[in-house]
């Protein structure tokens, strides 16, 4: 994955079943898609085109994240604003995971993912995510199964 990132980088869905391989692949994540370089811009993209492969590539460690808690949280840091729709809402499905593990309110088990999720909520432009991301600030722990 590390030598061939871009073709190769689907491959975290299989690694990272094993908790083994989670740090390993997010390290090589940090070296070819660093969280700093995720636009702070919630927009209505669907990843189309060649200036958003970064989010897709993106996209395929989110989704991965949800059983993992706290791991790569300064990428969801960055991803609650970025560009495409589809990192936001994956990024709020693994807040909901890491919430529902934790059994509290994400504003005491990650304070600081808390106070970005609400810059973010004012920023959102898409009415159902600014509804799931409501439903984090309120303090909810237990989610219906998406």
């Amino acid at each position: 994955m590390a030598r061939d990132f871009r073709g190769a980088c689907h491959w975290c869905n299989t690694l990272m079943k094993d908790p083994d391989y989670v740090d390993p692949v997010l390290s090589i994540y940090r070296k070819k898609v660093p969280p700093e370089i995720i636009e702070q811009d919630p927009r209505d993209e669907y990843e189309f085109g060649e200036e958003y492969e970064v989010y897709r590539q993106i996209a395929f460690m989110l989704q991965n994240l949800s059983e993992y808690p706290g791991s790569g949280a300064d990428y969801l840091m960055r991803t609650i604003s970025a560009p495409t729709i589809r990192c936001r809402a994956q990024t709020i499905r693994t807040l909901k995971s890491w919430i529902k593990k934790a059994g509290t309110p994400l504003e005491n088990s990650y304070p600081t993912l808390y106070e970005r999720l609400k810059a973010a909520y004012e920023l959102e432009r898409s009415d159902d995510l600014k509804a799931e991301i409501q439903k984090i600030l309120n303090g909810g722990i237990h989610f219906p199964e998406e």
